[in-house]
């Protein structure tokens, strides 16, 4: 369940880099509207993608919230079993 979470907590953390990484491209192209406004479909596509960025990035914070709850569950399990007189 672990190996899981750290799976889909670094394809998170991959798809934020990915999704910054592609608006740092955009970002040089802009550089010709500058002192002008941009036009609508360009500005839409900007929003587009900061909504992208801002979900990826609420997906891996999820992700290390989920793992960090597994941890602290399998810890608690691991300290009543070790509270066992019979446990070695």
């Amino acid at each position: 369940m672990i190996k899981e979470k750290t799976a889909c907590l670094e394809q998170a953390g991959a798809q934020v880099a990915t999704l910054e990484e592609e608006r740092r491209q955009f970002e040089s192209t802009l550089t010709s509207y500058r002192g002008r406004p941009l036009p609508v479909a360009v500005q839409a596509y900007i929003d587009a993608e900061a909504a992208k960025r801002v979900a990826a990035k609420e997906h891996e914070r999820q992700q290390e919230a989920d793992l960090a709850r597994l941890h602290e569950v399998y810890d608690a399990q691991l300290k009543r079993l070790q509270s066992r007189p019979d446990w070695r």
